[in-house]
């Protein structure tokens, strides 16, 4: 049996038989997971039309936001494996789109900022982006969004929680 691939398969669920049974595909962690890794997908399909890896974007997503970080700093705000986020930010160093630099505070850290070119790579990237973003959410009221985005940071907030001491 395969997995349902979209909303409307959802929608077709089965109510849970007993205490033990689950609702799998209305099963938050699962259904979140689903969400997550359809929109990972989709964008990283536009952003290859660019030739812009979606690690790569969030790399220089997060400089922009943030401004000068560590690689430590990559790492947690982008979500992306240790690994993967090292070899993304040596090859976006090596293409020029950013650099690092020793921490005038902090002898043994190096900080990464986005250049003139990582800047023009990031504004492509973000035309792309955006607008999946709006085609997302199209059809959802300010109202619904913002209540979608407030659940999902309180979810953040509590996940960031001991589950045993709330």
């Amino acid at each position: 049996m395969t997995a349902p691939s979209n909303g409307a398969a959802r929608a077709q669920t089965a109510t849970p038989r007993g205490a033990g049974d689950v609702d799998l595909p209305r099963y938050l962690p699962h259904l979140l997971n689903s969400v997550s890794a359809q929109m990972n997908e989709r964008v990283a399909q536009e952003l290859r039309t660019i030739d812009l890896p979606l690690a790569h974007w969030r790399i220089l997503a997060i400089l922009r936001w943030r401004g000068a970080c560590t690689l430590k700093d990559i790492y947690s705000w982008t979500v992306i494996d240790t690994s993967t986020a090292s070899r993304a930010v040596k090859r976006l160093e090596e293409e020029g789109a950013l650099e690092r630099r020793w921490d005038t505070g902090d002898s043994r850290a190096r900080r990464i900022t986005i250049t003139a070119q990582g800047e023009a790579v990031f504004e492509r990237g973000w035309a792309i982006v955006s607008g999946f973003n709006a085609h997302l959410f199209a059809g959802l009221s300010d109202d619904e969004k913002e209540r979608m985005t407030q659940l999902l940071e309180l979810l953040d907030t509590r996940l960031g929680q001991s589950v045993w001491t709330g």
